[in-house]
């Protein structure tokens, strides 16, 4: 630890009493002056270095709201499909993958979309047949809630006509007429036993992955993040898992903060059970920047493969998806755990999916009023306006991915009204801004594997989010763009307001004296750069607690 001075630019606090200043002073793990230069060198030390920010711009570490930086990029290995579009490019693209590593036993991939073979059209196993020869291979979607395997991949993993589907109705297997499944898994439960066939889950593929994502998020300003889950579901790798980073805490080699959760996927469990789960984590899994706070759990799918649950039926399909979790079972599971002492994060992307999300909680306020739940909903692909309101007036923090509400891959603006309807799109898609408007906590995440790497930069999501339009593309068409919301907003999202949903707002999120020194020095404001160049802001030094994770100084 040491003693830093910064100074000659500006300190955007994210402090209400005082927005700006001028220094800011920093001795050991905490701040100590946020003022102006002449009182700031009475709080110096002999051993204080001084930094001189270059007219540059210092504020809080951006806090991820929703992010699986640990795992999220096991289904980033491989051969990227991403921008890519029709059967024949992206076979093409495997093809050559496949030729140019003859030493792997299996061929991985990533990037596709729902959208990418067109609307309903579901990827078959035979079309890998024709280009990864014997190979079992297995391309996860974009989101990596679907995959598309081959042929031997689903015999290596002893899944055939005989097998039943995992999770009907949202995780299961479209088959052939012969009962044989056609080559999509849709939903994790589907796509789990044939990742464990293939060797996918193991300490040094997680590592792999945390080289991608985990690793490099200091580099990208974060300083803590909520994980969503590692997207191992194997009991014993996770917590070899949570070993390491609490290994890597105590080493002083830990990027990042992270406030874990523990995930459920089975409705039909006993919440005790759950509840017991989460209070062992919480009480074995701890460090100084590793915690377990957070029950996980799943209103629904996702909206393009049509297992979102919604309120009225898709557009191009005579149904309206599907729970996981019903509002009954998700109150019974979020109500045990809030009055454990903990929190609910609820994956919700259909409008039925939050309403019932919504219900659940409302019930729990109803029922133990004054009851201190920090409940999040995140993802809201679609979100009916009567239900905006409702955010603020439960106290419920929104935790949005604002990348998706662009034209995502160039595919979302045209694909999702085809889902919906053009009605509803306009109405309910990605409504960001009316939920910044309407009072609601909004905090923002990358939701890394729901993007790809080189999208979790906060100053990425940042840029969608003030301008709804993909990054460092100023002539795409926006996307809705009555849902901007402003720079400020878009900062306290990342900031303050993340800290907040992780129960933290009293060490981190602002530039407080007697805060963590958790702080990024940018290389320009977000408020004076050109909206659509926020994302190629230079991050100049990161710190975590007063020590720096990226950059240099002295």
């Amino acid at each position: 630890m040491g003693s830093y001075w910064f100074r000659n630019g500006e300190v955007y606090t994210l402090d209400p009493a005082r927005p700006w200043a001028a220094s800011l002073v920093v001795h050991d793990e905490r701040i100590v002056f946020v003022g102006a230069d002449d009182e700031a060198r009475r709080h110096l030390r002999p051993d204080t270095v001084e930094i001189d920010l270059e007219r540059g711009f210092l504020m809080p570490g951006f806090v991820d709201g929703h992010d699986h930086l640990v795992g999220g990029a096991l289904g980033k290995v491989g051969v990227s499909l991403e921008d890519l579009h029709g059967r024949d490019a992206v076979l093409e693209a495997v093809r050559r993958y496949a030729a140019a590593h003859p030493h792997l036993d299996v061929i991985r991939g990533h990037g596709w979309t729902q959208f990418t073979f067109g609307i309903g059209v579901q990827p078959h196993r035979t079309w890998l047949d024709e280009v990864t020869d014997v190979r079992p291979a297995l391309l996860h979607s974009y989101e990596i809630h679907d995959a598309w395997a081959n042929t031997a991949a689903f015999v290596a993993a002893g899944i055939d006509a005989s097998t039943p589907d995992p999770n009907p109705p949202t995780g299961y297997w479209p088959r052939d007429p012969d009962g044989f499944p056609a080559g999509t898994c849709c939903e994790p439960e589907s796509w789990i036993p044939v990742a464990h066939a293939l060797g996918m889950f193991s300490v040094s593929a997680v590592r792999e992955a945390m080289d991608l994502s985990f690793f490099p998020a200091p580099t990208w300003g974060i300083t803590s993040y909520f994980d969503a889950s590692f997207l191992t579901l194997d009991r014993a790798l996770t917590s070899q898992v949570h070993q390491l980073l609490v290994d890597l805490d105590r080493a002083g080699e830990l990027p990042v903060r992270v406030v874990g959760s523990h995930v459920v996927r089975n409705p039909d469990g006993d919440p005790r059970r759950a509840v017991e789960t989460l209070r062992e984590l919480h009480g074995d899994v701890r460090s100084d920047h590793v915690s377990i706070t957070t029950l996980k759990l799943f209103m629904d799918g996702v909206g393009p493969q049509h297992t979102a649950a919604m309120l009225e039926d898709y557009a191009d399909q005579p149904h309206r998806g599907a729970f996981i979790f019903d509002p009954e079972a998700a109150h019974r599971f979020a109500e045990a755990v809030n009055l454990a002492g903990f929190d609910a994060h609820i994956h919700a992307c259909g409008d039925a999916g939050v309403r019932g999300a919504l219900d659940a909680y409302e019930r729990i306020r109803h029922d133990h009023p004054g009851l201190d739940a920090r409940n999040t909903v995140c993802h809201m692909e679609f979100c009916h306006p009567d239900d905006v309101a409702r955010f603020a007036r439960l106290d419920v923090t929104a935790n949005c991915t604002p990348l998706w509400g662009t034209d995502y891959r160039g595919e979302f603006m045209d694909a999702y009204p085809l889902l919906v309807g053009d009605e509803r799109f306009e109405r309910d898609y990605c409504p960001y801004g009316d939920l910044v408007r309407s009072g609601a906590r909004v905090t923002f995440g990358a939701d890394c594997p729901g993007v790809e790497v080189h999208e979790i930069p906060p100053l990425t999501q940042i840029e969608a989010a003030v301008t709804r339009r993909r990054p460092g593309r100023p002539d795409d068409r926006p996307c809705l763009p009555r849902q901007r919301v402003e720079v400020a907003e878009a900062l306290r999202a990342y900031t303050i307001a993340g800290a907040r949903s992780l129960r933290l707002e009293h060490e981190i999120g602002s530039l407080e004296v007697g805060k963590r020194a958790d702080l990024v020095w940018l290389g320009a404001s977000p408020f004076d750069v050109e909206p659509h160049r926020i994302h190629a802001i230079d991050v100049q030094l990161t710190m975590l607690s007063g020590r720096v994770t990226h950059g240099t100084v002295g």
